[in-house]
């Protein structure tokens, strides 16, 4: 998966009648490695990655720094 492949990696989910769909630059930026994100966390500690109603799929997490990102309706796929 290319990390800026992001339409395939995301789903959106409609709620109340309003679309909630995780936040693409932080989505591209997981999907670039854990160096990268740690990285970009280091960078930016006052922004809450918003990954709500991401689909996670073939991204490495282990060792991604995911203190307080929002994962609400995510989806996980190996």
């Amino acid at each position: 998966m290319h990390a800026n492949d992001i339409q395939g990696c995301m789903i959106a989910m409609t709620n109340g009648g309003t679309t909630s769909m995780a936040n693409q630059e932080h989505l591209a930026l997981l999907q670039q490695g854990v160096e990268a994100w740690n990285s970009w966390r280091r960078e930016h500690p006052q922004i809450k990655p918003d990954l709500d109603h991401a689909l996670l799929e073939n991204i490495y997490l282990s060792n991604s720094n995911l203190s307080g990102a929002s994962f609400r309706g995510r989806i996980f796929r190996t």
